[in-house]
């Protein structure tokens, strides 16, 4: 499997009320079908009255893949906090078209910086991808299959890669976890307690995990 990587530690301040490319995060690979995986460092205004949010996405060829947004949206009493934020996506560049990062803030005045960013292209002759951008309503205290989050390969051995945008409405806990053929995969569980301040407001709560099926 090749993989091309692209790699930047300095911080940028994201201040574009359009979606602008995330500095450095471009990478233009041979046509093929690969899977993409973006992370990058979100640290929150030391300033955040104004509760501004962050989104990202993935573009192939300026074209932007709407499953892949994900945002982050300061609060008031977490001013310079730091936040990890990942999305993915399989992406099928043909020759000399660019796949890259973008983001949108809707506040320039009190923008939010990113550093330890990294875009990854990982090719592979077969990807199979289950993408939803619809908003799906959360309201079990109990593991519930996510919708349209599922899928039933062929045996063999599976890199998977899960990542999700969710937003809590009061001060709650909300996880994710794999399974496979109904059992939990161990150490795929991922939690993200909302205070109260932040209710309502994007989160992130992500899983990048590797896994087998037989």
């Amino acid at each position: 499997m090749a993989i091309s990587e692209v790699v930047a530690s300095s911080s940028q301040n994201l201040d574009q009320t359009s979606y602008t490319q995330v500095p450095g995060m471009t990478l233009t690979p041979a046509a093929g079908d690969y899977l993409a995986v973006f992370t990058m460092d979100v640290q929150n205004a030391a300033d955040t009255i104004t509760s501004s949010k962050l989104s990202i996405a993935i573009y192939v060829n300026g074209v932007q893949d709407a499953a892949s947004v994900r945002s982050h949206q300061q609060n008031s009493s977490l001013g310079l906090m730091s936040t990890p934020i990942v999305t993915s996506a399989k992406v099928s560049p043909a020759g000399s078209q660019v796949v890259e990062v973008k983001y949108i803030t809707d506040d320039a005045t009190t923008p939010m910086a990113g550093t330890k960013r990294q875009l990854t292209l990982y090719a592979a002759d077969t990807i199979i991808e289950v993408k939803d951008a619809v908003t799906d309503t959360i309201a079990t205290d109990v593991w519930t299959t996510l919708d349209t989050m599922t899928n039933t390969p062929a045996a063999g051995t599976y890199l998977l890669v899960f990542s999700a945008h969710g937003e809590t409405q009061t001060a709650e806990v909300l996880g994710f976890r794999v399974s496979v053929d109904g059992s939990p995969l161990p150490h795929t569980e991922r939690r993200f307690m909302e205070e109260s301040s932040a209710a309502g407001k994007p989160v992130y709560n992500d899983c990048l995990q590797g896994c087998r099926r037989w």
